[in-house]
């Protein structure tokens, strides 16, 4: 097997270092996308159960209300 030339060897790891950190670079914003749309996902799933509990909520606290009221005429 023929010598390495120092300046050839540190030439690649630089090359592949920086290949590295910018793949680095591309993992992380593509991770902070995902947890950005899994945020944004969550915020739709409460908004929708709030919106399907949202309604039954009213109509209970209405008969409360109204429950309420008889008792105070009698």
């Amino acid at each position: 097997m023929p010598p390495v030339d120092p300046v050839e060897e540190q030439a690649f790891l630089e090359r592949r270092l920086l290949e590295l950190l910018e793949k680095r670079q591309s993992d992380d914003r593509h991770i902070q996308a995902l947890e950005s749309r899994v945020a944004d996902l969550e915020r739709q799933l409460a908004e929708a159960r709030f919106g399907r509990i949202g309604p039954v909520v009213l109509l209970v606290a209405r008969k409360l209300l109204r429950r309420l009221r008889q008792y105070r005429r009698l």
